[in-house]
């Protein structure tokens, strides 16, 4: 995965990359850091990158020439790479963000803004934008590094222990369970029996349960998004949403004649049907169908296909309809 950055101060880049998971991968050639300097496309005998906006104001804004004549150089010698302008008017940078960005094989381009911001006309040359939160920093430099970081660590090779991923905070839509190490008793503190206990049914429940109270507790606008599994979708001329709530883990495993158990729920009328697994062990006993193969349907037309699992966690892909999301948790196979 490449990394192609340009910045006013290409030097930031070089010390926080040293060391660490993402510096062991930049040696190991998984990952590639690139930092392409902006002043040497500056206007002018003082290489001007910036100047005064128009209409008033403090500050400075940076010229569009500059940072074209940059993203044009890149470019010519990585045309395939997904352009993104760091900004806080971006979207923000979530972990479903995230691994939609670690797909993009080809590689990436961070362009860092300074000063006030870029001219307006920056945009069109761009991708995509993305913030990584409501504050103010001096520069795109230090937003770039959190992306690289986060997009890093979802390369094949880069975690000692792939696992690790899947069990974070976020990967699930959920805050992670809290975790204890030894000692068993610190200054009264106690580690909880159950995680003790040897009995992994029981390590797994507490861990769900604990998981869903840290986010009730600390970050309820997660939950919030997590009721919204699927968004309005229209399938012969009907109205109606889908929240896909259990996925049989033989789905993912054995795509092709899978015998698993997806338990959905349908918000409105329960007489829609829905065709998983390409119409092949397909059977409904109230909201529950056996299915067997990678693709969903709704209304006759595939609206979603596996592509990935996360802990217990089915990923979907949406390939029509107007799907927004559909998330599964694995279970024993039915």
């Amino acid at each position: 995965m490449e990394f192609h950055i340009i910045t006013l101060f290409p030097e930031m880049f070089e010390s926080p990359f040293r060391g660490g998971m993402v510096g062991r991968a930049i040696e190991q050639r998984i990952v590639v850091v690139k930092a392409h300097p902006l002043r040497p496309f500056g206007l002018g005998k003082y290489k001007q990158v910036d100047d005064q906006p128009y209409g008033g104001g403090s500050g400075m804004v940076m010229r569009p020439e500059p940072i074209a004549s940059a993203i044009d150089a890149v470019m010519a010698e990585h045309p395939a790479l997904w352009r993104i302008l760091m900004t806080p008017q971006g979207a923000p940078l979530t972990q479903e963000k995230v691994r939609e960005l670690a797909a993009r094989k080809l590689g990436l381009l961070l362009i860092a803004g300074r000063y006030e911001g870029v001219d307006e006309r920056v945009r069109a040359m761009v991708d995509e934008e993305i913030s990584i939160g409501d504050y103010v920093l001096s520069g795109g430099e230090l937003p770039a590094m959190v992306l690289i970081e986060a997009v890093s660590r979802l390369q094949p090779g880069v975690l000692g222990n792939p696992d690790s991923v899947v069990e974070e905070s976020f990967s699930s839509a959920l805050l992670e369970y809290p975790q204890y190490t030894r000692p068993e008793e610190f200054r009264g503190m106690r580690v909880p029996d159950v995680l003790l206990s040897g009995d992994h049914g029981k390590i797994r429940a507490w861990r769900e349960a604990q998981a869903r109270h840290r986010t009730e507790e600390r970050r309820p606008d997660l939950l919030d998004r997590q009721r919204i599994a699927l968004a309005g979708m229209k399938a012969a001329h009907n109205e109606f949403r889908l929240c896909v709530i259990h996925v049989g883990a033989g789905v993912f495993d054995h795509p092709v004649g899978a015998v698993g158990r997806l338990v959905v729920a349908l918000d409105g009328d329960d007489g829609v049907g829905l065709d998983a697994g390409r119409g092949r062990n397909f059977r409904q006993r109230e909201h529950e169908w056996i299915v067997g193969g990678h693709a969903i349907e709704a209304g006759g037309h595939a609206v979603a296909q596996v592509v990935g699992k996360l802990n217990r966690i089915l990923q979907f892909q949406q390939i029509g309809g107007r799907v927004n999301r559909i998330g599964g948790q694995f279970d024993e196979p039915a």
